[in-house]
């Protein structure tokens, strides 16, 4: 059976890496992106091979109109069996007091309300097809907290219980939700927090590195394949979460 994969944020960075990474479970992919359309291209390069089809979905997952516009155009190309719920945004790293209800609408958006969404959209296919998987990325930060940045940890862990709960929900139809919770990967998002923030990471994290997106990836792959495991939180974070 020809299977589809759906990856929201899916162009560069983390998303990208699990396309690559799980490539072997899907004959045709969907990436959603915000608005690089130059990485957009690259990304579609990069995963086209014979027989497979990558389609470029681009739509602003911040504001409602642009969630429900995105599912309407992944519905006008297919149901997917894997959906990975990736996308992510922090807005404005501040003090909390100044955080503002713009920000923690924007943030719960794009970081949790449109994995909710997209589970109940597509899931119910799913169940009928009696196959499925859902990954949903979250963040250590949901669990060690950063005051800084608190509408993003906030909408993080609302993901985990998503996760959770839809897990039980759907475990007897053969649809495993898991999450995966990096620490801090070495993406364009953590070297934009600067210098001083990633040497505080450095310093706290056991393996004296960040992460590689390809280790994302690697934990991507194992939960794709592993259809006794439900439910969980993985945490890829060098061990940091221990210090924090």
């Amino acid at each position: 059976m020809k299977r589809t994969a759906l990856i929201t944020g899916g162009t560069r960075g983390i998303g990208l890496e699990i396309a690559r990474a799980i490539n072997h479970s899907y004959d045709n992919v969907i990436l959603g992106y915000c608005d690089d359309d130059a990485s957009a291209e690259r990304a579609r390069e990069i995963l086209s091979a014979p027989g497979k089809s990558v389609q470029l979905v681009k739509s602003d997952l911040s504001v409602q109109d642009g969630i429900l516009g995105f599912i309407e155009a992944v519905r006008g190309i297919s149901s997917p069996d894997i959906l990975v719920n990736n996308a992510g945004a922090i807005y404005r790293p501040c003090s909390w007091k100044e955080q503002s209800y713009d920000g923690y609408l924007r943030s719960m958006n794009v970081n949790f309300l449109s994995a909710a969404m997209l589970i109940r959209e597509f899931a119910p296919a799913m169940q009928e097809r009696r196959y499925g998987r859902i990954i949903n990325i979250s963040s250590t930060y949901s669990f060690t907290g950063s005051a800084a940045v608190l509408s993003y940890t906030c909408s993080k862990a609302a993901l985990i219980t998503l996760t959770t709960t839809m897990a039980r929900e759907l475990g007897k139809d053969g649809i495993t939700v898991n999450c995966i919770a990096p620490g801090n990967i070495d993406t364009d998002m953590t070297a934009a927090a600067g210098q001083g923030i990633i040497d505080w990471v450095l310093s706290t994290t056991p393996v004296g590195r960040l992460g590689k997106t390809s280790e994302v990836g690697d934990a991507a792959k194992y939960l794709i394949d592993a259809p006794f495991v439900t439910g969980t939180v993985m945490t890829v974070d060098g061990g940091q979460s221990l210090n924090v």
